[in-house]
């Protein structure tokens, strides 16, 4: 038995509930799991914050 294991016990994988995760907690675990889910959220995520920017400006050139 390794000393990680000896320290601290962990919960067999199955015995998680994924109900009790937030979902940041979930995407963390999906991108553990799953790198190119990960990098494809991560990609979508500045894609739309690019967008958020654009219409942010694209409002204050009307109102000034």
């Amino acid at each position: 038995m390794s000393e990680r294991e000896s320290a601290g016990k962990q919960p067999e994988p199955e015995s998680i509930d994924l109900q009790e995760l937030s979902i940041k907690e979930r995407i963390v675990i999906a991108t553990f799991q799953r790198p190119a889910v990960g990098l494809l959220l991560i990609i979508l995520l500045l894609i739309a914050f690019t967008f958020f920017i654009a219409f942010l400006m694209y409002i204050a050139y009307f109102v000034l």
